[in-house]
């Protein structure tokens, strides 16, 4: 729930679909899914999406060979996109820091 809020609340789900397309929901998924579990190795992502809430459409679980696939499949373009899209979102968090 916190994790989807963030999202929500920084505009990364809207910032994902204009930068990666119908599968953002996706790289969402996976987002949060490496930073819930210990050890989030791939092929343990079908496992954690039977036991959390997903951001795919009906919550739709990949297997883990899609997973990769996906992952091998982001441009350059868009892993640049991602990143200058994200900078000003990093900015403003490390100056939360600083000031508290």
């Amino acid at each position: 729930m916190l994790i989807r809020k963030i999202i929500a609340d920084y505009g990364l789900d809207e910032m994902m679909k204009r930068i990666i397309g119908k599968v953002s929901s996706l790289f969402l998924d996976l987002a949060a899914y490496s930073i819930i579990p210990e050890n989030n190795a791939g092929q343990y992502y079908p496992d954690y999406g039977y036991n959390h809430p997903l951001f795919t459409d009906k919550m739709r679980i990949y297997s883990d060979s899609r997973v990769s696939d996906f992952i091998t499949g982001i441009t350059p373009d868009q892993s640049a996109g991602l990143l200058n899209s994200a900078r000003p979102i990093c900015d403003s968090w490390i100056i939360m820091v600083m000031i508290s």
